[in-house]
């Protein structure tokens, strides 16, 4: 909290801000014994939220200092303040196989939400598929990605 006195006045302001993060997830790894197919999974889970609050008191025209903002006159005072929030949620995952460490296929995807949109479009689906072909000489890459909202 943060006063401001004066001989004709006082100033009262108070800030407040609470952030939370929130992030896990699972992996799991397993190859065949001769090392030739390789399988990869993780889930996971994220959360973020923030709410800031402030609020401001004024009051003026005091005949001499004082410290209490509900002291003086009612016809002199002003007050206003806010509260702002937000949060983010997602579930993602991802799967791989690759043959040899040559041939990589992978499966991705979020399902995310955000509290800063349309509660109509708040949710989302947003998948993404990649393959690789890798050689002695160069290496190609195929992905693409989709959004879906629901």
């Amino acid at each position: 909290m943060n006063w401001m006195m004066g001989a004709k006045g006082l100033n009262s302001n108070d800030y407040h801000t609470f952030y939370t993060y929130l992030y896990s997830y699972l992996k799991y790894d397993v190859s065949t014994k001769d090392q030739n197919h390789n399988f990869g999974l993780q889930l996971g889970y994220s959360q973020e939220t923030n709410d800031y609050d402030w609020l401001k008191g004024y009051r003026k025209d005091f005949p001499f200092p004082l410290t209490e903002i509900d002291a003086g006159s009612k016809e002199l005072q002003e007050a206003e303040g806010n509260l702002e929030q937000w949060s983010l949620m997602g579930i993602f995952g991802r799967f791989n196989y690759n043959y040899k460490e040559r041939y990589l296929f992978e499966a991705n995807f979020r399902y995310d939400g955000s509290s800063r949109i349309n509660p109509d479009d708040r949710w989302g689906i947003f998948p993404f598929f990649l393959c690789r072909l890798e050689n002695d000489r160069r290496t190609v890459y195929a992905g693409f990605a989709l959004v879906m909202v629901e």
